[in-house]
């Protein structure tokens, strides 16, 4: 049997965001043969060429060398799920952001700010503890990961709390 992690990098990587990782391979995965696994489970798939670790989100990024090398953007982030009114509007993400502390924060982000520029729709992430890397480009990479990533949970939005329309659940935020 081979052995399944990568050693090709050296413990002392060029820029301070770009660390060894013992990354476990796989034949195939969503990024394709030989590339890391997404993680799976409660945060859905993330779209291919990111992947999650305990202490951030990680973009695969071309080095000079022309290889994968896998570039922290940002502490840890999950899109735990999609959200909308139960008559169809207003739908939204719903995102767990772990601040600096470790505690974990969630923050609803309405679908039209994707419409206007990463810096406006890290805001909200931002003031809850997000940290984001100093690399190239970080904002927008974290802006498309969260745009392409669409786990299968759904939550209902509501207006107040209490009983919803159907008396059956009651309406509440965390």
């Amino acid at each position: 049997m081979s052995d399944n992690t990568d050693n090709s990098r050296p413990e002392n990587s060029e820029k301070s965001n770009v660390v060894l990782l013992h990354i476990a391979r796989g034949p195939t995965g969503p990024a394709g043969p030989d590339l890391p696994r997404a993680v799976e489970g409660e945060t859905g798939d993330l779209p291919g060429g990111y992947f999650l670790r305990e202490e951030g989100v990680y973009q695969l990024r071309a080095s000079k060398e022309g290889e994968e090398t896998p570039v922290r953007l940002c502490s840890w982030i999950t899109v735990i799920g999609l959200c909308s009114r139960k008559d169809g509007t207003q739908w939204g993400r719903v995102v767990d952001v772990r601040d600096p502390d470790g505690n974990v924060h969630r923050v609803v982000i309405d679908e039209t700010e994707f419409s206007g520029s990463p810096a406006h729709l890290l805001r909200p992430f931002l003031d809850k503890g997000l940290v984001i890397e100093s690399v190239d480009k970080a904002m927008q990479s974290i802006a498309l990961l969260l745009q392409a990533w669409r786990p299968k949970n759904r939550f209902t939005r509501a207006d107040q709390l209490g009983w919803t329309d159907d008396s059956r659940s009651w309406a509440r935020w965390p």
